[in-house]
């Protein structure tokens, strides 16, 4: 099932980056823009930051989870790697440029998921451990 969600999350997000700006906001509404970018007002970054480090971080978030073979060093380095290819794959789409800066945003929330993906599977071991102790 994790296979599953990744291969179509990955597809999902691989779209999101060709989209141009009006499409995005036209699939998840003007409403839904306006109240992101009133959130997003309150912190340093943008929506469009936003977008770009969320997406990342569920995706390394997923490598992790759903491709075991892929922990450790091969997990960072398909980050850096996607992040790179991302925003170089946006530069060919019309409407879409590519920006250094997002690849830092891009790496920083892929290299979030991986660490919140590693808490989550140390704390649910050790909830299971304390379960087996009872």
């Amino acid at each position: 099932m994790a296979k599953v969600v990744l291969f179509v999350s990955a597809l999902l997000i691989a779209g999101m980056l060709f989209l141009p700006g009006s499409q995005l906001t036209a699939i998840v509404g003007k409403d839904a823009v306006a109240w992101l970018t009133r959130v997003a007002a309150r912190t340093p970054w943008n929506v469009s930051d936003w977008m770009h480090f969320g997406i990342f971080v569920w995706l390394g978030s997923l490598i992790w989870l759903a491709r075991p073979g892929l922990r450790g060093w091969k997990s960072w380095l398909l980050v850096i790697v996607l992040s790179a290819a991302a925003e170089l794959a946006q530069g060919l789409a019309p409407d879409r440029e590519s920006r250094l800066d997002d690849v830092f945003l891009n790496l920083a929330g892929g290299m979030a998921g991986i660490l919140l993906a590693q808490v989550g599977l140390l704390l649910a071991r050790r909830l299971r451990r304390q379960a087996r102790g009872r």
